[in-house]
């Protein structure tokens, strides 16, 4: 939720209600593709029954940080910056994290069970 409404709210304020469009573009892209993950991921798992679903955030996430760092050279509002940088750690750690439990939910054998 925090990768999806801080950025919403953000997109509101700064751009809707401030009127920086600098960020605009930013913002948009890192929820189009965070709406195309969500959408690879259900697909994936709904309609083909894949597990390829746990690896799908894979390939979005360093995008996706990617843009936000992108964003943090674009922004010229202290507070635009601390909110990407904040961002940016967030997807680290959440990257970090699934990359860390992969052979868990893909159910890779450990040494313990071989």
């Amino acid at each position: 939720m925090v990768g999806i409404a801080l950025p919403i709210a953000a997109l509101a304020y700064w751009v809707v209600w401030l009127g920086d469009r600098a960020i605009t573009a930013v913002l948009v892209s890192y929820l189009a593709m965070l709406g195309l993950q969500i959408l690879s991921e259900s697909v994936a798992l709904n309609r083909f029954h894949s597990c390829i679903w746990v690896t799908i955030p894979c390939v979005y996430l360093p995008y996706r940080i990617w843009q936000l760092h992108r964003g943090l050279s674009i922004a010229e509002n202290s507070q635009v910056q601390l909110f990407f940088g904040i961002e940016i750690a967030l997807w680290i750690f959440n990257y970090g994290v699934h990359l860390s439990q992969l052979p868990r939910l893909l159910a890779w054998p450990n040494q313990e069970q071989q």
